[in-house]
This record gives C-alpha cells, structure tokens and sequence, in this order.
C-alpha cells in the first residue's frame, strides 16, 4: 500500500521526499557529497560521513533500507541495466532507501511487481567490461550492467551490450569479480 501510494503521488507530479545522508540520515543530504557502492551514488550531509561509510559500506546500505526517505540513487534502469540520467528518467521508485529511475512506465511497472527480485545486489561484481576486457573507473561510468550467475557485470559500451547478454558464460571467465568497493 505505502509503495502504491509513493508510485501514485511520483505518476502525478507530487515531489519526492528529499534525500537523507546515508550515514547520518536525520540530515539531509548536500548533493555535491556523493560516493557510489554497488552502483548506488550515495550523499552524505557532512565530509565527516565519508570516512564512516567508506569503512563500512554494506552496513549503512543495510540500514538504509528501513528509512522513510532515500539516501541514494541507483544509476541505472534496474529493469534494462542501462544507465539512466535522473533528468531523463519517466518515472521513479523509492524503495529500501535508493531512488530508482526507469526509462519507461512499463519498466517502473514490472520493478512494482517484485522490487525484491530488481533490487537486489549481487554479493560479487566486475568494474571491468567482460566483453572489451576495459576497466570502468566508476559505476557512473559504465554503460549499463548484465547480471549473469549472481555477479553483475558493468559494461563498458552499448555496443557490448548484445555479446555479453547472447553469451554470458563466454564472456565472464575474462574477469575476476570482487565484492563492491566505493568509488
């Protein structure tokens, strides 16, 4: 019922609770302090959160997911894997304490469906694209994500995209995943 209300009030034009720091989240946020972790850019309210939840990432995210209002945006469309700029999003979610954004209305309908099976993180990633064998400095640097036996694997460009989805198990012994950093 709450998420129905919030898609309901984000399809009609109401505004979006405002973002809370991930560390501290009775602030919030200053937009220009961010970190990403697992494909999430996280805000902070102060230089003094950085410290913390660089030490310990999976704990805040962990708790952010109880709080009324998100402390991050998640950079991609969780329904395609393609990065998504929030100003060109048609809709967005908040949910466990990350901001989703689709590409399209149907997108943001099926991650409604079962927000669990599109949001969850993989325990392993690779920030190398397993196609092009490139390294990808950030999750906001990549093109898009494939999920493929419980990594998810950041892809480099659109045009690695098609390889990597027609044969996963080709491409993914090029890299080594690792557990997420921040960046």
């Amino acid at each position: 019922m709450i998420l129905s209300t919030l898609v309901a009030s984000l399809v009609i034009g109401q505004s979006s609770p405002a973002i809370v720091c991930t560390v501290n989240p009775g602030h919030d946020a200053d937009l220009e302090l961010s970190l990403e972790y697992a494909g999430v850019k996280n805000y902070f309210c102060c230089e003094d959160c950085v410290p913390k939840f660089k030490a310990e990432p999976a704990k805040y995210m962990k708790g952010a997911a109880d709080l009324k209002a998100p402390v991050g945006e998640f950079l991609f469309d969780p329904i395609s894997g393609k990065r998504i700029k929030s100003d060109k999003a048609r809709g967005t979610v908040d949910y466990k304490g990350v901001r989703y954004f689709f590409a399209s209305k149907d997108n943001m309908d099926a991650f409604n469906k079962d927000p669990k099976k599109f949001s969850a993180i993989p325990a392993k990633e690779s920030l190398v694209c397993p196609v092009m064998k490139e390294t990808i400095e950030t999750y906001s640097k990549a093109d898009s994500y494939v999920d493929y036996k419980d990594v998810r694997y950041y892809i480099c460009c659109a045009g690695c995209v098609k390889p990597m989805k027609t044969d996963p198990a080709k491409y993914a012994k090029n890299v080594t995943p690792t557990a997420p950093k921040v960046h």
